[in-house]
């Protein structure tokens, strides 16, 4: 876990600066110098080409994660698997842009009705989906490698600043809607372009795929792992950006910005996870290789443990703090204020069952994981489809909340018979009971006034709190509790 906790931490500082640097963005900027459509426009194209980009590359970003250390040999460039990336995507690439064409009509007429703007520039969906597929790509390379932080920095800081960058020129009238769109949407393309440079500066893989080593450790378990994982990962991003996707052909575009800028908050209780999973994927990848099953147990009960404990500080303050934060948007936001506690929920979950989705999908079960994937994408597209004709937005949050519920659950289960792997303790117990006490104990307050003085103090007072009932019952990490104290001068437990 040595290797995981260092770069884990690194990369939840880098995201949670990340966080912050997109709360900006989504609290301030894009509801200031964006209208609502626009704001659903820049949202829907990304979702819609992100759950393609999932395709394109034919499951050889799958295959780099978990079949790595298998080819892992800096010397002679890893057996040419940076050349099996880039052949796989070409593939990917032709085969994207040809069901693009075929559909494209069919795609216009879907969205013509309340989203006609994002119809106006579905041209750009392609390129789009090739920068969003290469980024991840040398994403997983990088993680491959042991080296998420730089490009955990280039994804989380620098691309959202420069996005930032990009809306305060055009709200100033420097470019017109069309340049800013391309603008915002080529930062992937730049992301990816530096992040080849980075590895390549790092690492000098080679281009020459070594035919004999793929045959060596099976070209057909190779293919089918990278085919049904390519399924899974459109099936996983599928579930995160169905809600946006289908909200866009039943509800005007405007009311997508609205959805998109509510939604964003809870985001930050999974950062942990995001930030964990970078570097965690490929150590787990390796212990499966060797069959390590006491370190991957120890690895997804102290993840588990750990997430809580983060997980449950975030949710309580956005529980509590989120109403506050809706009064700084302007006012065709802030009906959408009860939609955080919805999808909160679903974010406090999946941080609580650890990192059970690396586990499986590195695991000889990932067929039973995507089989769970597939199945739920059935399930939250019937879900959306009943809700939001219905409830509108909300009932988007709700088919979100109840998908993610049951998602982890499955994965839960699953690796729990199949491996015995049962993560939880009393100690799990003890911190859901210190969630509701400290939510419980705030909700009591009555309502302060001024925004900024109400996120300022109850913020400082959940952090007090919470902190301070999680030492009390010892359930904050030995290790990490003994790093701070080191750190702050303070004598370390015995």
């Amino acid at each position: 876990m040595g290797v995981i906790r260092k770069q884990g931490i690194a990369n939840t500082l880098i995201s949670y600066i990340g966080i912050l640097i997109g709360f900006i963005n989504i609290i301030y900027v894009q509801p200031n110098f964006l209208s609502s459509e626009e704001v659903g426009l820049l949202r829907i194209l990304f979702s819609f080409s992100a759950t393609i980009a999932m395709f394109l590359p034919l499951g050889v970003g799958n295959i780099t994660l978990k079949y790595f250390p298998y080819f892992r040999n800096q010397e002679n460039g890893h057996h040419g698997i940076m050349g099996l990336i880039f052949l796989f995507s070409i593939i990917g690439s032709v085969i994207v842009g040809i069901v693009l064409l075929i559909f494209k009509e069919a795609f216009i007429s879907l969205y013509s009705k309340d989203s006609a703007l994002f119809v106006q520039y579905f041209y750009l969906v392609f390129p789009i989906t090739i920068s969003i597929a290469f980024c991840s790509l040398f994403g997983i390379y990088s993680q491959s490698l042991y080296k998420s932080v730089i490009p955990s920095f280039i994804n989380e800081i620098a691309l959202r600043i420069f996005n930032i960058g990009v809306i305060v020129i055009y709200f100033f009238g420097y470019i017109e809607i069309t340049m800013m769109v391309i603008l915002f949407f080529a930062s992937y393309t730049l992301q990816a372009l530096t992040l080849l440079l980075y590895i390549y500066n790092n690492d000098k893989p080679s281009l020459k795929i070594n035919f004999k080593k793929i045959k060596e450790i099976g070209t057909a378990e190779i293919l089918t792992y990278g085919f049904i994982l390519s399924i899974n990962s459109i099936a996983s991003l599928s579930i995160k950006y169905i809600d946006v996707m289908m909200l866009g052909a039943f509800v005007p575009l405007s009311l997508v910005g609205v959805y998109s800028i509510a939604a964003f908050i809870p985001t930050v209780i999974e950062a942990p996870v995001i930030s964990f999973e970078r570097i965690a994927n490929a150590k787990i990848a390796n212990e499966w290789h060797q069959n390590n099953l006491t370190e991957l147990f120890k690895i997804y009960q102290t993840s588990c443990k750990y997430l809580l404990f983060i997980g449950g500080y975030l949710f309580s303050g956005i529980i509590i703090c989120s109403p506050y934060l809706f009064e700084l948007l302007p006012e065709e936001y802030r009906e959408a204020k009860n939609i955080v506690p919805i999808i909160a929920m679903g974010s406090l979950f999946n941080m609580t069952t650890g990192l059970n989705g690396s586990l499986i999908f590195t695991s000889k079960g990932y067929k039973c994981g995507t089989s769970f994937l597939i199945i739920l994408v059935g399930v939250i597209i019937s879900l959306n489809y009943i809700l939001i004709p219905k409830y509108g937005i909300y009932g988007a949050a709700i088919a979100n909340a109840i998908v993610s519920l049951i998602y982890n659950f499955l994965k839960f289960m699953f690796l729990w018979v199949k491996y015995k792997f049962q993560p939880f303790t009393k100690q799990t117990l003890l911190n859901l009971m210190v969630i509701i006490t400290v939510i419980a104990a705030f909700k009591l307050i009555p309502q302060i006034e001024n925004a900024y003085l109400g996120i300022l103090l109850l913020g400082s007072g959940i952090t007090v709190l919470y902190l301070s009932l999680c030492y009390k019952l010892n359930l904050i990490e030995e290790e990490l509790l003994n790093n701070l104290k080191s750190r702050l001068g303070i004598r370390a437990r015995k």
